[in-house]
């Protein structure tokens, strides 16, 4: 009977990882809706380069606005975006 239990709980235990999503992507969601457009692996890796950062882009904008939001706010944010 204690194995059993032990194992149920593990399993609980790991497979609750498996589906949580990452603070970045949160973050990434929110500034995604603010953006309008989901984008792809790709697309988020070309817009997310040093350059952008240093000239103006509206996604990467957003995303600075997500983060701050996350930092105040993390609980609201993960309930809008999971």
């Amino acid at each position: 009977m204690k194995k059993l239990l032990g194992i149920l709980v593990l399993g609980l235990l790991w497979s609750n990882t498996g589906f949580a999503a990452s603070d970045a992507e949160y973050i990434k969601r929110c500034a995604e809706h603010k953006y309008g457009k989901k984008l792809t692996y790709n697309e988020f890796q070309e817009i997310m380069t040093p350059e952008n950062a240093d000239d103006y882009h509206e996604f990467v904008e957003h995303f600075a606005e997500c983060e701050e939001q996350f930092k105040k706010y993390p609980i609201s944010l993960k309930e809008l975006f999971d």
